[in-house]
Order: C-alpha cells, then structure tokens, then sequence
C-alpha cells in the first residue's frame, strides 16, 4: 500500500526524473569526453579575476562557474553537476507554478514534458551562461507570478534577484524584462503593483545587481555589446543585406519550434481526452506572454535589424512551453495515458543519450571531423598544458604565470598547466584587462597559435617582443577513447599541430 501511495505522488515521479537527470546528464559529460568545452574553460579563466563583465557575457556565470570549480578542487565533474543542478532547479520552479495554475498531474506533465525537448538533454552538459540562464528565468518566472499574485515584499525581492542575476548572466534576458513589463501594462490584476511599493523594492534589487556592469560597459566602450551585435551579424550594409531581414527572423523562428514540436506532439498524442479545467484570465494571459513573448520580441529584433539570431540563444526559450501545452489540449491524464507518456519521454530520453554518445565517442574519427583542428572536445589540453609547462620549467626554473596567444589554446593551457598561468588573449588588453604587459614583460610567457591557419608567429609580436624563443612545432595526440579504433577499427584524426614560443623572464 505505501508503495502505490508513493507511485501515485506526482511529487514522487518529479523527484525519480530529477535523480535521473542529475545521475545520468553529470555522468555522461565525465565519462565520455575526453576533453573540456570551451564555454567552461572561459567561464572558469573569466571568473578567476572576478572583473564585473568580460568582452563576451557579463559577470555571473563567469563567478559562479569560478566558484564552483575552485571551491570543489578544480573538478569537472562537479562544472558538469552544477550544470544539471541549474535544469533541476528549472523544473522545481516550473512545477510550482504548475501547480498555481493547473491541477496536480497535468502540473507533472507539464514539467516531465520538458524532458523531451533537446535544451534539456546532452545539450545542458556544458556549464555556460545560456543553461545558467534556464534555471534564474524560471525562477523570476515563478516569482513574478507570486509576486503580482499576492503583493508579497518577498516575492518582488526575489524576483529582483533572480531578474538581476539572469541579467548579468546573458543580456539576451531584455527579451524576458519586456515580456514581463508587458504583462503588467496588458492586465488589470498586474496593473495595480505599480501603486504598490513592492515592485519598486524589487527594482531597487536589480539596479544594485546590474548598474555596476553598465558602468563596466561605458567604461570598456560596450565591448560586450559588440560581440553580441558582430557576433548576429549586424555590422553590415542594410541595402546590400535586405534579405537578411525576410530569411533570417523566419529562419530563426522556423528552428526555434522545432525545438519545441516533441513537447507539442507528445502531450497531443499521449492523452487524447478533454478535462473541463481551465485557466483564469490572468494566468492565461501571463503564461502566454511569458511564454511566447521573448520569441516573439527576438523575431520582431531580427526583424528589425537582419541580425542572425543564433540558436543556442533560445536556450531558455521553453521552460513554460509545457504548461502552455497543457493548459491548451486539457489532457485527461489516467493510469494508461500517463504510463504511455512515461514510455514516451524515456524513450527520447535514451535516444538523446544514444546521440550524445555517438557525437562525443564516434562522429571525431569522421572524415569531416578529421579535417577541422579543434574540435574542443576532443583538444588534447591536458598533454599539452603538461608538456609545455615542463619545458618551461627545464629551461627557466621558475614557475609559469602568464600564457599568450590563440584564445583556446591559452584557455587550455591555463586550466590544466600545474602552474594555472593567467591567460591573454590574442594579445588583447580590451579582452583581457587583468593582464598588465610589463608584469608579463618581466615574469615571462608561454605564446600559443594555430600552427595550420598561422605558420609563424606574427611579425607585430616578434617586433614587441624580440627576445621570443621560439619552439619547434609541438604535436600532440588527440584525446579521444581507444575503443572506436579497436572495434571498428576507425582512423582516429591526425595529431594537432601547435606553434609555441617562449618570452623569456626578465634577468
């Protein structure tokens, strides 16, 4: 009897795919690459000099990722947790604004339902601003809700909080601020927070949070923003690109709801009965605005000005897409139709893991995949960090402080080098401000580059700093599994090619 009162909990089923989520997506990452993403590898070089922005993303991801990589002794496994605990917390707020609006097992299907969409699997497995951003969206979310709810000072503090935070992680989340604004211009029951003081609190909230980034800004010439606009797309003629106003928002719109279609056919073909429950004018309104709207607002952006919206950027796009899918088909869910929805997502589920496993363990022995130099996964950072720093100290005898150079490779080498020199990249103080050139100048410098697509090291550097030794190419093996070569006897890709250079300290 307990066991069925437990299998009949939907509480219980959240936490089941909640323990599995965690097990498997932190597992797998550890398990089966070899090498390290290169989004985990910034974040952690970022926030290692705690500035309050980077020429990418603002601070927060870069600080939390620092953090947990240093608080847990510099383990990936616990980056590759930490990622999976940022989906989980997604869904525990989803489900508890779930259940404000819905009953307590269309509330689990509409949180389960995630499952299926692909922003929730293998993709998640990189700790970076876009998966931290799904946890801190659904949470404002959640609180924004409650918040024009019940007028609580809690609530509007947190949703401050978490809006700030989702702010400083990705300043994508403007498409959720307006979204939210627009809920409170739309609805009557919104209306009234502004004659109340709460809003104004949790306001006062975001502005501590973010106005100390926007300084950073005006002060690093909006090198942020910069990326972001050059990274679209944005910086060219509008008559010579007219087009990119027609084909790119609806390329971006088209790809954007195939992301979300298995939600949408799960739910429609798992349970094809009716329930007369229904949504109040205000939570239908505020979940179709919060769910729909920062899509809506990035097509009408791309619209607007031809950016080429990148896809990774919906990331958080689909937290409310499941309560939508419910509130829309009104399943009648019984014993048959939710064990057949169950069959559904754990399906898509093993057949995401079939696919990570595929990309991460077969697709680098491809031809195509031979023929590019880096692929991240794949970088073989640690035997070279290893070997370079050796030499380094042969020669030098003292330890390594700074790396030059190639952005990845001196991502790598400043990660897993036992010296964890301060990395600078390009040569770039705007991308690299906590680097001062006469302290490197002095302590001296490992210099990395693409040794393919450059041959030698550039004659500006050469210029600045004519007492460079330069190495011999070093070549290293990539890190891939032994098992594809042995059982189906694949050919694994060449070795990579690096160029190398030694600034010499200063006597």
């Amino acid at each position: 009897m307990a066991t069925k009162a437990l299998r009949d909990n939907p509480v219980t089923w959240l936490l089941l795919f909640i323990i599995l989520q965690l097990t498997v997506w932190s597992l797998a990452p550890y398990l089966l690459v070899k090498g390290i993403y290169v989004d985990i590898l910034e974040n952690i070089e970022w926030g290692r000099h705690w500035q309050l922005g980077y020429d990418k993303n603002p601070y927060f991801g870069a600080w939390l990722s620092y953090a947990v990589y240093y608080l847990s002794h510099r383990s990936f496994l616990a980056i590759y947790l930490t990622s999976q605990i940022s989906v989980v917390v997604a869904w525990l707020a989803v489900w508890r604004l779930a259940t404000r609006l819905l009953p307590p097992w269309p509330a689990l299907v509409s949180t389960l339902g995630l499952a299926v969409i692909a922003f929730y699997s293998g993709i998640t497995v990189e700790l970076n601003d876009n998966v931290i951003e799904i946890s801190l969206w659904a949470l404002t979310g959640l609180f924004f809700y409650d918040a024009l709810s019940k007028q609580c000072y809690r609530d509007w503090l947190l949703t401050g909080l978490f809006a700030g935070l989702a702010a400083m992680t990705k300043y994508y989340t403007l498409m959720l601020l307006l979204s939210m604004l627009m809920v409170t211009l739309m609805n009557p029951v919104a209306r009234r927070s502004y004659k109340m003081p709460g809003l104004y609190f949790g306001l006062l909230i975001f502005l501590i949070i973010t106005v100390p980034n926007l300084i950073w800004l005006i002060n690093h010439s909006f090198i942020t923003i910069d990326y972001a606009f050059g990274r679209a797309g944005m910086y060219k003629d509008l008559y010579q690109h007219i087009f990119d106003h027609i084909f790119n928002p609806l390329f971006y719109l088209v790809g954007t709801a195939l992301f979300g279609l298995p939600l949408y056919l799960v739910i429609k073909c798992c349970f094809r009965e009716k329930a007369n429950y229904s949504l109040t004018e205000f939570n239908r309104q505020y979940i179709y605005v919060m769910c729909f709207g920062p899509l809506a607002l990035t097509v009408l952006f791309s619209l607007i000005t031809g950016a080429r919206m990148i896809f990774m950027w919906s990331t958080p796009l689909f937290n409310l897409l499941g309560i939508y899918c419910v509130a829309y088909f009104k399943p009648v869910i019984n014993e048959q139709s939710f064990k057949r929805f169950l069959l559904v997502i754990c399906s898509i589920f093993i057949i995401y893991l079939l696919g990570f496993f595929f990309v991460e363990n077969i697709y680098p022995y491809t031809f195509k995949a031979a023929a590019r130099q880096n692929i991240y996964e794949i970088f073989p950072g640690k035997q070279m960090a290893n070997s370079l720093t050796l030499q380094w100290h042969q020669r030098y005898h003292q330890p390594l402080k700074y790396v030059a150079g190639d952005r990845f490779y001196t991502l790598n080498l400043a990660a897993f080098s036992p010296d964890h020199p301060a990395a600078y990249f390009e040569w770039d103080p705007k991308k690299s401000p906590w680097i001062n050139e006469q302290a490197l100048q002095k302590a001296g410098a490992i210099i990395l580059w693409d040794k393919p697509n450059q041959q030698s090291l550039s004659e500006d550097i050469k210029q600045r700093f004519p007492n460079i030794v330069i190495l011999p190419t070093q070549y290293f093996t990539r890190a891939l599994p032994a098992w594809p070569q042995k059982l189906f006897g694949l050919i694994p890709p060449p070795p990579l090619a690096v160029g190398a250079a030694f600034l010499p300290p200063a006597k």
